[in-house]
């Protein structure tokens, strides 16, 4: 992956959402809230390695989604 992480959410009736980036020990190295369907999340303060991105949200009916995938910083 480069310095940014493209993020979007299909489901458009979510109320909140966070994603975290954890390093491969499961530090957790980037938090952040997402406030729209399409974010852009700045990597460049991440060294190169492996990493994983978990995005949790809430929809209207407080029904909590997460969703956890592997990046590689190169």
């Amino acid at each position: 992956t480069q310095d940014q992480l493209n993020i979007q959410i299909d489901q458009i009736d979510f109320r909140s959402a966070e994603v975290s980036i954890y390093d491969l020990p499961g530090n957790e190295v980037i938090r952040a809230a997402i406030h729209s369907n399409v974010e852009v999340l700045d990597l460049h303060t991440l060294d190169k390695g492996l990493y994983f991105v978990k995005i949790t949200l809430q929809n209207e009916q407080q029904r909590h989604y997460t969703v956890i995938k592997k990046i590689i910083k190169d």
